[in-house]
């Protein structure tokens, strides 16, 4: 079955990464929280391809105080990047387009193209670290675990090659089980429950 990708949601997060630069809000995880709790964001779907190197590239862009243009460009190289990477990837492809996030955000900031010799290797590093990571969680697919995982794994590897340090909120509660029929439950880490008492 074809999906067609929702304009509206990349204009969405776009619209809500510039807003968040000009507050300076420097949470990740707040940053991708906003955006899922808006209307029509759903729990599953190929936009969190570009969700996630987008949030991770403002942060990234707010903390260093780059200018607003430049994020802006690096937005839009994201969606283009981030479009190639098919629904279902995760599946199909054997590599969660989420934790390619990862490795393409590390890619755009470090301007690395096939040619690169040293950030070549550290963001197909980076990559392999998430992708790592959403291995060991077991399926099925959860965009919201995945989007987690990459995102935890990926502030680590920044503080140690890029000398950034992002803070984010470390108790992470996904509240999102009850719209995942797959959802793993008491088996996720992000569980809500595994955090209430």
């Amino acid at each position: 079955m074809a999906y067609t990708l929702d304009e509206k949601l990349f204009t969405k997060i776009k619209d809500i990464c510039l807003k968040a630069y000009d507050m300076n809000l420097t949470d990740p995880i707040e940053l991708i929280q906003t955006i899922w709790d808006c209307q029509d964001f759903p729990m599953h779907c190929p936009e969190h391809h570009v969700l996630v190197p987008a949030v991770l590239l403002t942060v990234y862009r707010t903390l260093r105080n780059d200018s607003r243009a430049v994020l802006e460009e690096s937005l839009q190289i994201a969606e283009t990047r981030g479009r190639n990477l098919l629904p279902g990837f995760c599946g199909y492809y054997g590599a969660c387009g989420a934790g390619i996030g990862g490795g393409l955000f590390l890619a755009i900031l470090t301007d690395t193209t096939p040619l690169s010799v040293k950030t070549w290797g550290m963001a197909n590093k980076l990559t392999s670290i998430c992708l790592e990571s959403i291995s060991e969680s077991g399926g099925p697919r959860c965009c919201k675990r995945v989007s987690y995982l990459t995102i935890e794994k990926t502030l680590p590897f920044v503080r140690e090659q890029l000398g950034l340090d992002i803070q984010f909120s470390s108790n992470i509660q996904c509240s999102n089980h009850e719209r995942n029929n797959e959802c793993l439950r008491a088996a996720c880490p992000y569980y809500e429950e595994n955090h209430n008492g």
